[in-house]
């Protein structure tokens, strides 16, 4: 049998072990405020609220500066481009400090002690709400890279099909 001891401090140790879940962040989406095509960052504004453990009160997450652009990609080719303000993306939050790694790269010290932190977030890609205007849907069984409005685009498909649509310039 539990005692009212026991049972408090069941009670103290759930909402102790709460309170510090608040500060854990994984992944969530944002709103891009602004970018920069130099240092290939952007400032962006986590767009989910959240709610403190009384259910009571809605905050939001302040604007997280300074967040690396993940390109995809591999070896000696990758996709490059750059958000605009308005855009909608999706943030990946490192478990450890990225601060060293973001200057050098390799194996590296992480340089502060938090874990799961706001400002190690990276953009890891574009999120597109249901009533984002993408025209037409995506399609099935193509590779395509296009504007939102699909007024100019490049698509190829498994049988090694490749459109192209918009205006054409070839660089010698």
């Amino acid at each position: 049998m539990i005692t009212k001891d026991e049972e408090a401090l069941g009670v103290a140790f759930a909402e102790i072990f709460s309170s510090k879940m608040m500060n854990v962040h994984t992944i969530l989406p944002g709103k891009v405020i602004s970018a920069d095509a130099v240092t290939r960052t952007i400032s962006v504004q986590p767009v989910i609220k959240r709610k403190y453990i009384d259910a009571t009160a809605y905050t939001l997450l302040p604007v997280i500066e300074d967040v690396p652009i993940c390109f995809p990609g591999c070896g000696d080719y990758f996709i490059s481009y750059l958000p605009v303000a308005g855009d909608y993306v999706l943030l990946g939050v490192s478990e450890r400090d990225i601060s060293n790694w973001g200057v050098s790269g390799g194996i590296v010290e992480p340089k502060q002690k938090h874990v799961f932190d706001l400002s190690d977030a990276i953009m890891i890609g574009t999120l597109f709400p249901g009533d984002s205007v993408i025209a037409p849907a995506v399609e099935s069984g193509k590779l395509v890279i296009r504007n939102k409005l699909k007024t100019a685009y490049i698509s190829i498909d498994s049988a090694g099909q490749v459109d192209l649509n918009g205006n054409l310039t070839v660089d010698k």
